[in-house]
């Protein structure tokens, strides 16, 4: 295997503490754009549809961005601790504004698809890389802090996204919602150039080429599997049992090779670290809770509720607001309180709102629905930055990236998993519940086009129901509907009950680990 001449652990010169906010700055506007692009181009799809076709290309124009953003993180993450950060900011910012012009140019909507998917790999490995950078700049102490103002650019993304796409196409058409990522992300690669700097020491190490590929792929049919299961299909089906099948011969694979190699993608012995794997479990399973509530909320505003898409956006902002602002509080009380306390704060409150979540019914106000939205919101937000600081602090500078990485991979991959599990849950439980209803003569004469649409309870509750059925069939059907998403609900609790398990077994006081030198950077 060729050995490359690369840079492994490197200190942050003192220069650096000068110059902090405008390092800060630049990669919050990289993380800002990377966050923005998940949801800014949805307001754009049906100008975007209209005038280049493609229909049946449509969810993969956001599934590809959001497959490669998860694909590469582990690489970015790991090659960010051995070439340098800052060379890998530039990297990933290079690839989203290449993505982002070509989309722009786009012919056709092959071309957006593909195009979406570089823009997709810079926004992953943008995301990862600005996360490692903060945490270069910051002691172990103080770090939490910086992390809560990062995180906290997703959610205000979010926000931002919709209202910003609508502008953009009403104003200037659905180009330049990809086009207005080239100034705002060229600012961020000068700003960084011109005032971080990196001492590095050169030698010589070998890259993990297998690992990288057989992680690459495995990740890549997992997320497969699980996204057309979201859509309806069997976890028995034959080719989603193919993709899992693959994807325990790919991890097999990828152990086997970090075990035997000297320089691993993903170093095993981090996994001894207790704080390390309990921070990412635990980032795991909130990512699985928040994406399925976010998924199935609105769909409870619009089917039940009878809501608009407006109501709908209007519902589940509050988890955006709320994780934002609770990301950024969470920062500044961690080193007061501790981490073990502001985690199981955070874990106790998000719990808090998936039970209410549990008791929605169609008679619940819309102020109970974004109570439940921003508590869920505000317990994520608390979360985040601590359990990403504390997979950070435990681990030696050299794998600030991968450990950064790595957590950020689990709460994603959480969140794809979630969905799909639950949308699987919701498919079985409406099925059921009519079933049920059917035999036992309460329902007598459903409607061919609903009985068709009995396969995709997502696609069958954006039927206008009240059109098809009247009167106290038509309550026992939302009934039904109410009663399977409050079991989605519950689903999350049961993911956030395991959190609070595993918090039991954190330490009391999170070590910070013996090469860092908290008076390195003050705060």
């Amino acid at each position: 295997m060729l050995r490359q001449r690369i840079h492994p652990p490197f200190d942050i010169e003192i220069e650096n503490r000068r110059h902090r906010p405008l390092i800060v700055l630049a990669v919050m506007i990289g993380s800002f754009l990377g966050g923005l692009d998940v949801t800014v181009v949805g307001t754009a799809m049906p100008t975007v549809v209209a005038d280049l076709g493609g229909l049946h290309f449509y969810s993969w124009v956001f599934s590809a961005y959001m497959l490669a953003m998860a694909v590469c993180m582990p690489l970015f993450g790991r090659f960010s601790d051995l070439f340098g950060k800052k060379r890998m900011f530039f990297w990933a910012a290079a690839l989203f504004l290449l993505g982002s012009g070509l989309s722009g140019l786009s012919g056709a909507m092959w071309q957006l698809v593909v195009f979406r998917t570089i823009q997709g790999i810079g926004a992953g490995g943008g995301g990862i890389v600005s996360m490692a950078i903060i945490a270069s700049l910051y002691s172990p102490q103080h770090r939490a802090r910086a992390m809560g103002y990062i995180s906290s650019v997703w959610g205000i993304s979010s926000v931002v996204g919709p209202i910003l796409g609508s502008l953009i196409v009403s104003q200037l058409g659905w180009r330049w919602v990809f086009y207005v990522n080239l100034p705002f992300g060229l600012l961020s690669m000068l700003l960084l150039a011109s005032v971080f700097r990196e001492q590095r020491h050169i030698e010589r190490r070998q890259i993990d080429y297998r690992g990288a590929f057989s992680l690459t792929a495995a990740i890549l049919v997992l997320l497969i599997a699980f996204t057309q299961i979201g859509k309806g299909e069997s976890i028995l089906a034959w080719n989603v049992v193919i993709m899992i099948i693959i994807f325990l011969l790919m991890m097999t694979f990828f152990f086997r090779t970090e075990r035997s190699i000297r320089d691993p993608l993903l170093p095993l012995q981090l996994f001894r670290q207790r704080v390390f794997t309990l921070a990412n479990i635990c980032g795991f399973l909130s990512g699985f809770a928040i994406f399925g509530v976010t998924a199935f909320l609105p769909l409870f505003v619009q089917a039940i509720k009878g809501g608009t898409p407006m109501d709908a956006g209007f519902a589940i902002m509050g988890t955006s607001l709320g994780w934002s602002s609770a990301s950024i509080g969470s920062g500044q009380i961690v080193h007061r309180f501790g981490e073990k306390r502001i985690i199981l704060f955070g874990i106790l409150i998000m719990g808090g709102g998936l039970v209410l979540a549990s008791q929605l019914t169609a008679e619940s106000s819309m102020f109970m629905i974004e109570c439940v939205a921003l508590a869920v919101g505000i317990g994520m937000g608390i979360q985040t930055p601590v359990l990403l600081t504390a997979v950070q602090n435990s681990v030696g500078p050299s794998d600030i990236g991968v450990a950064t990485s790595t957590h950020m991979l689990g709460r994603t991959i959480g969140g794809a998993i979630g969905v799909s599990m639950m949308g699987a849950a919701l498919m079985n439980s409406v099925q059921l519940h009519i079933r049920v209803l059917e035999a036992a003569g309460v329902l007598k004469n459903l409607p061919p086009l609903l009985r068709s649409k009995l396969g995709n309870p997502q696609e069958l509750l954006g039927v206008q129901l009240g059109k098809y059925i009247h009167g106290n069939e038509l309550n026992i059907i939302l009934e039904a509907f109410s009663s399977s998403l409050q079991n989605i609900f519950l689903t999350g609790l049961v993911t956030v009950a395991i959190s609070l398990i595993l918090w039991i077994a954190f330490p009391s006081v999170f070590p910070h680990h013996e090469h860092y030198r908290s008076s390195s950077l003050e705060s």
